[in-house]
């Protein structure tokens, strides 16, 4: 059967013209080729726009999104998914109606009605007693509220899929890829640029919408944007943001915050933490301190010319991803040490644990080269190191304190721990797959001192017991990229990692592998971990990355 023929059986038969296309597999390929420029269109779509040329499937009102399809007999929706752009259709058929509806309050209305009826808004929303009874239904028949969830279905339909095209993914069956080789000349829709650029097109045209959608609740309007930034005007004050970057725009509304900086005011002066910290530096470093210096063009917090040292002080709000890119610190951090330079990055909620201070304080006498006591390895004594010794030593002198080792070796002098390397498998969260055994996890020395050659000697006494392998992973918030002593210790470099990140909860940095969607006991079936910290609040916080080192033997 030819287009034309179907066209002409439609319009007598709608009925037998569609029982007739379910088996004309030439014909159902001529409708799809006709529509190639709609990518993931469905067969059904493709014959109501064979029927209906002349009804363009983009949204008259914005010229840029497409409408939603229903079906063939009825076509698509008037407007796409934009509020401004339903707004706009039933002020139109107000205008052109004898009789002006109160769209609103038709809207208002049902909503209402479901709401005293089902007791939420759509009358198959969760919680409802018409979606109770549905689910009910749903298990009687297939014995779960999804068939697709139900074993015995699942199996039917790629036995189905097996059967007709030879594979589960219609994609990579063979037909696909002719039909696609005719029409594209490729045998992965990917691989066509057309294909690719309207793809990427389309996903940018609705990830804009999303996010208009999302600033119209807050009422804000975006004026301007490209794929970075917009620029933003807040209906309640007028206040125009420019150069609002995206990703914290998207952020900020899904954790329900407005980013109108006059209706949201937020703190914007120095910090009583970035204070201290540069009081105290100055308090023991008698060298220049200058702070909030243009550098590179960018600021800097503090930085000691003498030392080629600069130090930012991280509030985890103003540095979260609320306010600053996931690759802002790493970026950062690398403009820096290029300039010649060595940076540390300071976390707020560590400076505001008195105990962790001092360790920070520990760490900066160090780079700041006035460590009051040090000792060389070889006066040192290598040691076995007991489980609870470990613990009550790392919890004492590692900024992120114990985790569970198997090998703990410790340098002893004059009868006292004052360094302490522990080593385990790898932690396959971070590393994936390695061919190393054993990971250094954790490395210190006592406040206050210093211990010249004491990793060289960890490593010997490690190779010494017969282990052939090690990686580690160094904190890049502390440790400069290439001026570093883990090379001359036996590792070599691998890669430096990307950003990794933790969730701020009630203004202190949690580690994410503690909100994993297992240990989240309320999280619903349809909801992202993200969406649910967001919803609550919480956002993230992102380092610089990590060098990720290995040494064979």
């Amino acid at each position: 059967m030819t287009p034309s023929e179907f066209t002409s059986l439609y319009t007598k038969n709608p009925k037998s013209a569609m029982i007739a296309l379910r088996y004309d597999e030439q014909l159902k390929n001529e409708l799809l080729a006709k529509q190639s420029e709609f990518v993931g269109i469905s067969l059904n779509e493709a014959v109501y726009m064979h029927l209906n040329p002349d009804d363009d499937p983009i949204c008259p009102w914005c010229q840029t999104n497409r409408r939603k399809f229903f079906k063939v007999s009825k076509g698509y929706a008037s407007t796409c998914a934009n509020s401004k752009c339903k707004k706009a259709w039933r002020s139109d058929l107000n205008k052109k109606s004898s009789k002006k509806i109160d769209w609103e309050r038709s809207i208002s209305k049902r909503e209402a009605t479901n709401m005293a009826t089902y007791g939420a808004k759509s009358n198959l929303s969760a919680g409802t007693e018409s979606r109770d009874v549905a689910d009910r239904a749903m298990e009687e028949i297939y014995g779960t509220k999804h068939p697709l969830k139900n074993p015995d279905i699942l199996n039917r339909r790629n036995q189905t899929t097996l059967q007709r095209h030879g594979t589960l993914n219609f994609v990579t069956s063979e037909k696909a890829k002719a039909t696609l080789a005719k029409n594209h000349g490729v045998a992965n829709p990917m691989e066509s640029p057309e294909i690719r650029d309207r793809v990427s097109s389309t996903m940018a045209r609705n990830k804009l919408t999303k996010l208009m959608e999302r600033c119209d609740a807050h009422n804000i309007d975006i004026t301007e944007s490209d794929d970075s930034y917009v620029t933003i005007k807040c209906r309640s004050c007028e206040t125009i943001h420019t150069n609002f970057l995206r990703q914290s725009l998207n952020i900020l509304l899904r954790s329900g915050q407005s980013p109108c900086n006059e209706c949201n005011p937020i703190n914007r002066y120095r910090s009583k933490g970035e204070s201290e910290l540069a009081d105290w530096i100055r308090s023991v470093f008698t060298g220049e301190v200058h702070t909030n210096r243009k550098y590179l063009g960018t600021e800097l917090d503090i930085m000691i010319p003498d030392l080629k040292l600069a130090i930012e002080y991280n509030g985890v709000y103003w540095h979260s991803d609320l306010r600053k890119p996931k690759r802002y610190h790493i970026k950062k951090k690398k403009a820096v040490e290029d300039s010649g330079w060595d940076v540390v990055q300071i976390w707020e909620d560590h400076w505001n644990d008195p105990h962790k201070r001092e360790i920070i304080k520990s760490k900066l006498i160090h780079k700041l080269g006035m460590t009051p006591i040090k000792i060389g390895a070889r006066s040192c004594k290598i040691i076995d190191v007991s489980p609870k010794q470990a613990r009550a030593f790392m919890e004492e002198h590692h900024l992120y304190g114990n985790v569970n080792s198997q090998i703990r070796i410790g340098l002893e002098y004059q009868g006292e721990l004052v360094m302490l390397c522990t080593f385990g498998r790898p932690r396959m969260a971070m590393a994936g797959k390695t061919a190393s055994e054993y990971e250094l996890l954790r490395m210190a020395s006592k406040k206050g001192h210093l211990v010249m050659g004491g990793l060289t000697k960890s490593i010997s006494e490690l190779k010494r017991r017969g282990i052939e392998s090690c990686m580690t992973y160094a904190d890049c918030d502390w440790t400069h990229s290439k001026a570093n002593g883990y090379s001359s210790s036996g590792f070599k470099f691998v890669k430096w990692t990307d950003p990794g990140y933790h969730w701020v909860v009630n203004g202190i940095r949690r580690n994410r592998m503690s909100f994993m969607r297992s240990s989240i006991p309320d999280i619903s079936e349809n909801e992202t971990v993200d969406d649910y910290m967001y919803a609550r609040g919480r956002y993230k916080t992102w380092n610089s990355g990590n060098l990720l080192y290995t040494m064979d033997q």
